[in-house]
C-alpha cells in the first residue's frame, strides 16, 4: 500500500488549493507588501517576515482568477525548495490532511499541458487542485504574459 501524503488545503475564492506539506514553511496572516520596481508581473513585492526579505506572489494573476487588493484577513503560505522562498496569497487556510494515491488523478494524465496544477485531490465533500510548487516559485515565468 502507498504512503500517504500529506498537504496544506488552503482556499482563494472558496475553490480549494493543496500544496505539499514539504514545501511550506508555513501560514501567516497577510502583512503589508512593499513593491518591488520592476518585478515581473505575478509579483506583488516583498515583505519582511521575521526578518527574513520573501518575494509575495500575486496568486490570483497566476492563476488567471479576478484580481483584487489584499484583504486584511488574507494569509500568505511561504514555501520553499533548496533554492527559492515565495508567498502566496491565499484567501484562508483550512489546514493539513493525509490522502493515499489512489485519491489523487494526475493532471498530466487528464490535460498534459496544464501548467500549475499536479493533481487533483478527491474528498468525499470536494475537490481539491493539488499545485505544482515549481511553477509557482518560478514566478518570472510568462513574465509578459499578463502586462
Amino acid at each position: 500500500m502507498d504512503k500517504p501524503e500529506s498537504y496544506v488545503v488552503f482556499t482563494i475564492d472558496n475553490q480549494g488549493y493543496a500544496l505539499n506539506l514539504n514545501v511550506v514553511e508555513r501560514a501567516v496572516c497577510a502583512a503589508e507588501v512593499t513593491p518591488l520596481p520592476g518585478a515581473p508581473d505575478m509579483v506583488l513585492g516583498v515583505v519582511n517576515i521575521h526578518g527574513r526579505l520573501i518575494t509575495v506572489i500575486n496568486t490570483r494573476k497566476r492563476f488567471n482568477l479576478p484580481v483584487r487588493e489584499l484583504d486584511p484577513k488574507d494569509k500568505f503560505v511561504i514555501l520553499s525548495d533548496s533554492k527559492r522562498i515565495a508567498a502566496i496569497v491565499v484567501d484562508d487556510v483550512t489546514g493539513i490532511i493525509e490522502t493515499a494515491a489512489g485519491d489523487v488523478l494526475l493532471a498530466k494524465d487528464v490535460f498534459p499541458d496544464i501548467e500549475n496544477v499536479e493533481g487533483i485531490i478527491k474528498l468525499a465533500d470536494s475537490i481539491i487542485y493539488w499545485l505544482n510548487h515549481d511553477n509557482i516559485l518560478s514566478y518570472d515565468k510568462g513574465r509578459d504574459q499578463h502586462s
